[in-house]
């Protein structure tokens, strides 16, 4: 009874041991998320270290890839994709969530031998979940070193019949012929009104009597093309409304002293921009006024005017993609002031005159919605 009584805990042990090493050896996993238009679309890996499987940033980039149009209004407002691997096989499912109130929810599931097949057929799925118009001959390809040499096998996954939603089209991928890239093709593009805000520093010439710093601000609003996932600001227009609080500038008079205050409103057109992705140009016109706010100090009489002098400009902006919402603003701009300004201070005389033309320049940090 001892001796058995031993080896039926040696037995009870060892299996302790065999499934904790299961254990650890299933729980490698990891998540990435990536946003298709209004749809999210997430996926998940269960596999064990070394596995061949694409990892989840390579599968979303498939699914990105193959679709040739934007995702459909009708279609899902989240899709779940999981796949999962272990000793009996591997084992892969996409979950819809609906846009309907009670939140439909549909599955499919589907089985290979070979992980990277099966990441391929879910990729198929979804993309043809997404767009019901997707041609069903159409096959995806998931790049990576990784998975080129499990990629040789000529298996084809098999599908179970666990369908919880019709509505999820399955894949056709053909026995004996080895994925294909599909042909890239751009999805329809429309315009889309995008819009943000402004804020930065600025620098101009010729106000007051020195050089005149300030504080730039502003709102933005124009359109874009939009393929429906992210928006192209080539080829935009955008208006914007900004002000600069100049800062304030002393002038020595010996008796006493002349300080300036200012404002600058404005308002800009800019009729398109040309460049990349990442850097865009544009021409910019712009109508504002500058207000003055003048006073004599330390004199026997001191005085205060105000001025408003308006102004046209041309000037050039460009953007820098820094983010997905976030860009740098650099512009440089002349302005033609419309009226002659001086300043006067009896018996002193003219204490200043405004330049017939300011140069100036701003850098701002910009955001860039929706």
């Amino acid at each position: 009874m001892r001796i058995g009584g031993r080896d039926s805990r040696a037995r009870y042990g060892l299996g302790i041991v065999v499934f904790l090493a299961s254990f650890t050896e299933a729980s490698a996993s990891a998540q990435e998320t990536t946003h298709l238009g209004d749809v999210t679309v997430s996926a998940t890996l269960h596999a064990p270290e070394g596995s061949s499987c694409p990892s989840e940033k390579k599968l979303l980039d498939a699914i990105r890839r193959s679709l040739s149009h934007a995702p459909s209004d009708e279609g899902p407002a989240s899709v779940e994709v999981v796949i999962a691997v272990d000793a009996k096989g591997n084992v892969g499912s996409v979950r819809t969530i609906g846009r309907d109130a009670d939140k439909t929810i549909g599955k499919r599931t589907t089985r290979a031998k070979s992980c990277v097949h099966l990441a391929e057929a879910l990729v198929l799925i979804v993309v043809q979940t997404l767009d019901p118009l997707a041609d069903e001959s159409t096959s995806a390809t998931i790049d990576g070193d990784d998975t080129d040499a499990e990629r040789g096998s000529t298996e084809t996954p098999a599908a179970d019949d666990d369908r919880k939603s019709p509505a999820t089209p399955s894949p056709s991928p053909r026995s004996g012929r080895r994925a294909r890239h599909p042909q890239a093709q751009p999805l329809p593009s429309s315009r889309r009104v995008v819009f943000g805000a402004m804020a930065g520093a600025s620098v101009a010439t010729g106000i007051f009597p020195s050089l005149t710093p300030g504080a730039y601000f502003g709102l933005w609003l124009g359109t874009a093309r939009s393929n429906g996932v992210e928006a192209d600001l080539r080829g935009s227009q955008r208006l914007e409304a900004s002000t600069t609080i100049l800062f304030p500038s002393t002038l020595d008079l010996g008796e006493g002293s002349f300080q300036f205050r200012g404002v600058r409103p404005q308002l800009s057109g800019c009729p398109t921009s040309f460049g990349t992705n990442a850097t865009q140009a544009s021409p910019c016109l712009s109508l504002g006024a500058l207000w003055v706010d003048a006073s004599a100090r330390d004199f026997a009489q001191n005085t205060g005017t105000l001025s408003v002098v308006p102004y046209v400009g041309l000037g050039a902006m460009v953007r820098v993609h820094l983010t997905d919402t976030i860009g740098l603003r650099l512009a440089v701009d002349a302005s033609a002031f419309l009226r002659r300004a001086e300043w006067v201070l009896r018996p002193v005389g003219v204490v200043h005159e405004l330049a017939p033309v300011s140069f100036g320049g701003t850098v701002a940090v910009e955001s860039l919605r929706p």
